[in-house]
């Protein structure tokens, strides 16, 4: 996309296609329902250099009904990017809703969604990324010929900062996360985690990871973003889409607790996106927290964890938990009974605990709302649990299936929830059984029903059978079998599909041991 004003956007340019017939498989600007100032891929080398991003569509064609021509034009206007809507009544704009005749400058990549549209739009600006100068003499020694770390910053974790790094080899993209000395202890219980969970789709993949006396260094594989950031570019997700992630998610959590093995962090922050799509694959990441629970009781009396995804039985672990329980209160007899009741007792499955954080994200994929009030810290996160007459479904209609699923996540009472492998066995989840073939029936069949013509077929003749001598006692002698004498026989042809019983004389004690030399000198089947 070359420099331009915003007023020469909105002049109507040819096609890139017309402009050059070798390249017909570029769409033009009418197919992509965006106007823009000149095709990326169409420009020279010699004009790239005024070029500053392109565009990405993402999905299949489809249009919007009420709307003819471009949607939205786009334009740069110095270092940033103007996006224009033209014809829609709305449309999303890096999460920010731009009405008709309206405009947003963006800075960086902009995601662009139209409603009603299967079609997703991605501004890339071109952006100069160097080469981080690491002042670590053992890290350059074990990986610094390996992997080039660079100055853009993904996001955060749990224990530091993860920036974009590139394998020198194989010039592929990842992630690192690199911490500080002082967080020895979770950098190396994520990594047992991860080499734990190593090969499952459903978690981030570590490639490589090393410690020094300065820092830590966990080489993962990259992903297009986390789920907060997922959710509020595309807004509150449809129950198909939730649907498809959701069960990905709880894929993951099944697989560690079948291995006793409990998140204690489950939010929308640590599940990665995999890529920018309408049904993307998610993964599971950010295992600092993960620790060992042991049966029978899988209990684990510790805080730990995110206020707004917490479980009520968790907080009871604060250190300040009196401090907590009395703001929550207020001087209030039966909220104060309630906080120290069984609900908030120690000793819960820690399991159940991760049951209630996946409840909360996927209240939060549907709604873009928490289903609990935790602005107020730990006080109004425990008061607006018990106060509560129930999740609040207002803003949109949901399937009983998934209403259903969402009130076993979020009880109160640990016990009463569901288990991961409930969660995966329950009707909104289970995936659709095939509807049974029709069987023709035996009348309609044309190969079994009798032409006029043909005679009536006769029943088949019984077959004769050989009668059954009586079997003596296994300590008398074998007495010698009466050979029958060879009489010619009709050869008796067998009803196709008809089962033809046979009576077989069983060997005894006697015929088995009869020739014990034979079984004793025959060789081994099967070496050792």
């Amino acid at each position: 996309m070359s420099a331009h004003t915003p007023a020469d956007a909105a002049t109507a340019l040819p096609s890139p296609a017309a402009a050059h017939p070798e390249r017909s498989n570029i769409p033009s600007s009418n197919e992509l329902f965006v106007a823009l100032p000149r095709c990326w891929a169409s420009l020279a080398r010699s004009e790239m250099k005024n070029v500053v991003g392109w565009l990405e569509v993402v999905g299949a064609t489809s249009s919007v009904a009420d709307a003819e021509g471009p949607y939205f034009k786009v334009a740069s206007a110095g270092e940033a990017i103007i996006v224009e809507n033209v014809a829609l009544q709305s449309m999303r704009v890096d999460g920010a809703v731009v009405l008709k005749n309206t405009q947003r400058a963006v800075a960086g990549t902009c995601h662009i969604v139209v409603p009603g549209c299967n079609i997703l739009f991605v501004m890339h600006p071109l952006e100069h990324i160097e080469a981080l100068e690491i002042q670590d003499q053992q890290y350059n020694t074990m990986l610094g010929g390996m992997y080039t770390i660079t100055s853009k910053l993904l996001g955060r974790g749990g224990y530091g900062s993860v920036h974009l790094a590139v394998n020198r080899r194989t010039h592929q993209r990842c992630a690192v996360k690199v911490g500080g000395v002082e967080e020895q202890r979770a950098f190396d219980r994520e990594v047992d985690v991860l080499v734990a969970v190593r090969g499952h789709r459903q978690f981030v993949q570590v490639l490589d990871a090393a410690t020094t006396t300065i820092a830590t260094y966990l080489f993962m594989s990259r992903a297009w973003g986390d789920m907060n950031r997922y959710v509020a570019v595309l807004g509150p997700l449809p129950e198909d889409a939730a649907k498809h992630m959701f069960r990905q998610i709880l894929a993951g959590i099944q697989h560690m607790h079948h291995r006793n093995l409990v998140h204690r962090d489950i939010k929308p922050k640590n599940i990665l996106v995999q890529e920018f799509c309408r049904l993307p694959s998610v993964v599971v990441a950010d295992l600092g927290l993960a620790c060992t629970v042991r049966p029978p009781t899988y209990a684990l009396n510790s805080w730990a964890g995110t206020v707004a995804y917490m479980a009520p039985e968790v907080m009871r672990a604060h250190p300040h938990w009196a401090d907590i329980a009395c703001m929550a209160a207020e001087g209030r007899a039966e909220l104060a009974r309630e906080l120290a009741g069984p609900v908030f007792a120690l000793g819960k499955d820690a399991r159940a605990a991760d049951m209630w954080s996946l409840g909360a994200t996927l209240y939060y994929m549907l709604y873009e709302r928490l289903p609990f009030d935790a602005a107020g810290g730990p006080p109004r996160y425990l008061e607006s649990i018990v106060c509560s007459s129930g999740l609040d479904y207002n803003g949109r209609d949901l399937s009983g299936e998934c209403k259903s699923l969402l009130h076993k996540l979020l009880a109160v009472e640990a016990n009463d929830r569901y288990t991961v492998d409930e969660a995966l066995a329950c009707s909104w989840l289970a995936p659709p059984s095939p509807s049974p073939q029709p069987q023709p029936s035996p009348s309609s069949s044309p190969s079994q029903q009798p032409s006029p013509s043909s005679p009536p077929q006769q029943p088949p003749e019984p077959e004769p059978v050989q009668q059954q001598l009586p079997l003596p006692p296994p300590s008398s002698p074998l007495p010698p079998s009466p050979q029958p004498s060879p009489s010619p026989q009709p050869e008796q042809q067998q009803e196709p599909g008809r089962h033809v019983r046979r009576n077989w004389r069983l060997p005894t004690l006697a015929t088995r041991c009869r020739y014990p030399r034979v079984a004793k000198d025959r060789p081994k089947k099967y070496k050792v």
